[in-house]
């Protein structure tokens, strides 16, 4: 299946590059707001992701063991400590998103006009922090049950969708709705994952509060 991991980094690339093309086209200083701010996500993002990723070496073990029930458990466990830690995580820094701002970027030619954009986009990008956690540790599972071809798939038809919705969005000329747009695709990846793991290792409990010993 390299063919296809080779294909899906192929339309990631070029989605990529329209994004940047139809950024430039809302106006000044877009790419760099629209830059700034998903860099800042993905520093808040590292705190939840590396939680579940503490719980990775013990999937692993179970998946050696040929101990589903086990290996299950602990899957349900990480993805429900993505989301404990996300979210609050993501209302706590949206209240001090300004701040923060203010605090790393407010200098120089940075002026507060910039600085409230800057802080609106990056408010907007923090809507999805649960999403890259679920999407990252979701892939990490399928490809450690020996699965590339599902998670691969998936990006790859989102991609499509992107190379369509980009331009859409672009004509209304907000960054926001560019923004959103993200947002909404990452969720949508989340629970595209989420569901076909589900199914292929017969996740049943992910609701069910419990504590692993």
């Amino acid at each position: 299946m390299d063919y296809l991991h080779y294909f899906h980094f192929f339309l990631s690339f070029i989605a990529l590059i329209i994004l940047y093309q139809c950024t430039s086209k809302i106006g000044s200083g877009a790419i760099a707001v629209s830059g700034l701010s998903y860099k800042l996500l993905i520093l808040v993002s590292l705190i939840p992701s590396a939680i579940s990723t503490v719980l990775f070496q013990r999937i692993s073990l179970s998946h050696v063991k040929n101990d589903t029930i086990s290996k299950n458990f602990l899957i349900e466990k990480g993805l429900r400590s993505n989301l404990y830690f996300a979210i609050p995580l993501m209302a706590l820094v949206f209240m001090l998103r300004k701040d923060i701002i203010s605090l790393f970027l407010g200098h120089g030619m940075f002026n507060q006009a910039a600085v409230d954009w800057t802080s609106t986009i990056f408010g907007f990008f923090l809507m999805c922090i649960p999403a890259p956690t679920i999407n990252d540790f979701t892939t990490k599972i399928f490809f450690n049950n020996g699965d590339s071809y599902t998670p691969s798939v998936i990006t790859s038809f989102l991609a499509i969708g992107q190379y369509i919705g980009f331009p859409l969005i672009t004509k209304y000329g907000r960054l926001e709705l560019l923004v959103l747009f993200i947002v909404f695709v990452s969720y949508i990846q989340a629970f595209l994952l989420f569901y076909f793991l589900s199914i292929k290792l017969h996740l049943k409990y992910f609701l069910k509060i419990y504590s692993y010993s």
